[in-house]
């Protein structure tokens, strides 16, 4: 906050200034002195030089028009544009510079040069110095990249690997009570243990007793639920512990028909089996139940006035409920286990359209959001380094264009620097998401292409005293995005890029109305934030701040070259603001959940898991995030 006051006295100190310039002559107005750029694609704004002394009565800059190529171009990444260009002054000309580059025999009128394109923010810059010392500079933006991505739905919109998903095992099992796969499928077993061997019959005889006993209530005790993982899938032990099951049984003893209730009871039904997950080229998960085995423990029955008599009913008890459950659950598996958890995992996958309200006067928009998996690995526990699942998932986030608003596409960093290593799997939480700048800068596209990023920005209230101190009586800031905003991390640095951004400055001045249009270029470092469990954008202090201006007008009569120069001050007051609307483009995004309520209708448990994100780092062109299951 402090930062932001200091930013606002700065420009309303500078917009002070202005007033007292529009009071001087003509003769008492300092001329405009820029820097000329270093020889880089990228200009940075440098200390400006000690004016040169003005024999003459020439005050006025050097007139820059670029007439080639257009404003917001998208070029390819190592390609040659010719910039062509005509320059206007009274005086003749001491020095021409293209993107620092000196012009031999510096000259008013038309000109050419080449210039290479490099990967991302690329500013044209086209400056003359007059005899006299007067400067004059024209900005352009250009983006480079190896290749563009559309930004309208379609296949050719869908980016590879756009999402890293990993799901350690803390997540599948976190210990008692936790959030977790485990805690659900505790309440599942219960469930099929109170249901499943219910109604099961088997015959028996024993020393002149025979007939048929039938299960007819099931107590299943404690449910106990461990998951693993292991090469292929998962490994699932479910246990039921001190369970009580209801007999009765329909006998003839010594040729006497009688019907006699029973309980059997055990200290733990274990049931042990693989789920075989993989996912087909180009298909949905596939989950397939594998080698279950049962197994009773602590078995005793109480048949009550038969006494000791049946006891040899829990061996048979146990041989025919082991078999049956053994059939039944490779029987219903498919139906109760493997259907639900192969559309859970499909459910990673995000397919929807995410409505974004409008903002300071912007356009409300549709989002739409496109996700596939590409791939599903089981990585178990190895040493110090944790188990879990890793996804990647291809991905789109596009929109329906604005009026006549159509580029090429977002910028794709491709190979500008290497990848590296990303963080190991499991360092920063259970649950990891990555998502990879070329997405981030597709759904940033796609806001630009709908109109979502331009903006009305009304500083009179905020500012209320301090501007009428200066007897300015409103301020006002419209920006209009020429080209999309891009993050870009080929500098080794993670920052956002923005440029051509139309900016119409509008205020009263003593009861003068102004105006200044412009085009506004600038870099600067970006930090990502976990904010609310989404990715936000935190801006810092450019790097670069390039102005063009096009158009300054007091009481309707254009500015000169002075007024121009004081009243560019007045960015200080919009800058951070408009920056500030860019903060949270990205939570945008929809996190991937692992919905498990397919499992079973009535649940008592909250079967949706969610990331919850708490750090954010960035690795080679992704923004990685950490967290836990919320």
């Amino acid at each position: 906050m402090g930062q932001l006051v200091r930013d606002r006295r700065a420009g309303l100190v500078a917009i002070a200034a202005l007033v007292l310039a529009c009071q001087q002559s003509p003769q008492e107005e300092p001329a405009l002195v820029k820097a000329a750029p270093p020889a880089s694609p990228i200009v940075e704004e440098a200390p400006a030089p000690a004016k040169v002394e003005n024999p003459g009565d020439d005050h006025e800059a050097p007139a820059i028009k670029v007439l080639a190529p257009p404003r917001a171009l998208l070029e390819r990444e190592g390609g040659k544009v010719t910039a062509r260009y005509e320059v206007t002054d009274a005086s003749e000309l001491g020095a021409l510079t293209v993107n620092g580059e000196a012009i031999a025999g510096a000259k008013r009128g038309a000109g050419e040069a080449e210039v290479t394109v490099a990967h991302g923010l690329n500013l044209l810059t086209v400056e003359a110095r007059d005899v006299h010392g007067n400067e004059g500079r024209a900005v352009q933006a250009i983006y480079g990249a190896k290749r563009f991505q559309p930004t309208t739905a379609g296949a050719s919109a869908t980016i590879p690997g756009a999402v890293h998903l990993w799901l350690g095992e803390q997540v599948l099992d976190g210990g008692e009570g936790g959030r977790d796969v485990a805690t659900v499928a505790e309440h599942l077993m219960k469930k099929f243990g109170r249901t499943a061997l219910v109604g099961m019959q088997f015959p028996f005889a024993n020393a002149g007793v025979s007939g048929t006993a039938t299960i007819t209530a099931v107590d299943p005790g404690r449910a106990d639920v461990t998951l693993g993982v292991k090469d292929g899938g998962l490994a699932v032990r479910a246990a039921l512990r001190d369970l009580k099951i209801s007999l009765r049984l329909a006998a003839e003893i010594l040729k006497v028909d009688t019907t006699i209730d029973a309980t059997v009871s055990a200290r733990e039904l274990a049931i042990g089996a693989t789920l075989a997950i993989d996912l087909p080229a180009g298909g949905a998960p596939r989950v397939r139940t594998r080698d279950v085995a049962v197994t009773l423990a602590g078995l005793s029955v109480d048949a009550g006035r038969l006494g000791s008599a049946v006891t040899w009913l829990a061996e048979r008890f146990e041989a025919q409920v082991k078999a049956e459950l053994t059939r039944r659950l490779e029987r219903e598996a498919a139906r109760a286990v493997d259907g639900p958890l192969a559309s859970a995992l499909a459910g990673l996958a995000i397919t929807r359209d995410v409505e974004v309200p409008g903002h300071h006067g912007a356009r409300g928009v549709t989002l739409s959001i496109r996700s596939a998996l590409e791939s599903l690995k089981f990585v178990p526990a190895r040493g110090a380094h944790p188990g879990g699942i890793e996804a990647t998932l291809a991905a789109s986030a596009t929109s329906r264009p604005e009026g006549g608003r159509s580029i090429q596409g977002a910028i794709v960093r491709g190979d500008c620097r290497s990848d590296g290593a990303r963080s190991r799997p499991g360092a920063m939480g259970p649950v990891e998401l990555g998502v990879s700048l070329d997405l981030a800068n597709q759904l940033l596209a796609a806001l630009w292409q709908a109109g979502a990023l331009d903006v009305s920005l009304d500083l009179s209230a905020e500012l209320g005293a301090e501007l009428s101190a200066y007897r300015l009586e409103t301020l006002t800031v419209d920006a209009r995005f020429s080209l999309p905003p891009t993050l870009d991390d080929c500098s080794g640095a993670l920052e956002l890029q923005v440029g051509d951004v139309a900016l119409t400055l509008t205020t009263k001045i003593a009861d003068t109305p102004t105006e200044i249009s412009l085009y506004l270029s600038a870099a600067a470092p970006v930090r990502a934030l976990a904010e609310a469990g989404a990715i936000a954008l935190e801006v810092g202090e450019p790097r670069l701040f390039a102005v063009d201006v096009t158009a300054a007008k007091v009481g309707g009569a254009p500015a000169s070259t002075a007024k121009i120069a004081f009243f560019q001050g007045a960015l200080a007051l919009a800058r951070r603001r408009l920056f500030d609307t860019l903060r949270g483009t990205l939570t945008r995004y929809p996190l991937p959940s692992l919905d498990l309520s397919g499992l079973a209708s009535d649940l008592p448990v909250d079967a949706r898991l969610t990331p919850e994100l708490r750090a954010v780092t960035t690795h080679g062109g992704r923004l990685q995030l950490g967290g836990r299951i919320r």
